[in-house]
């Protein structure tokens, strides 16, 4: 069974409507765009967050990524939200 919850520092469970997404934008080509990711123990971690407490860590990420591999990576924030479907 996939765990339904988050830890983000003392707090457990999503405990928060999102109304907004913060996320790190690497453009290649023209037009296109990707979301730049992480390497971590548990995998890879995609730059973006719901939680306005983690958008500190998405930026110094995308400044590390930046940095190292001289690409231009614009930190972007969705607020318009169309929820598409209920499940369950």
């Amino acid at each position: 069974m996939t765990k339904a919850f988050v830890e983000v520092g003392e707090r457990s469970g999503l405990g928060f409507k999102v109304t907004q997404v913060i996320v790190a934008l690497v453009q290649h080509g023209d037009e296109d765009e990707a979301v730049p990711a992480v390497q971590s123990s548990m995998g890879w971690i995609p730059l973006i967050t719901a939680d306005p407490k983690c958008e500190e860590w998405v930026r110094a990420k995308a400044r590390e990524i930046a940095e190292g591999s001289g690409m231009k990576i614009r930190i972007a924030r969705f607020t318009a939200r169309e929820d598409l479907e209920v499940i369950g």
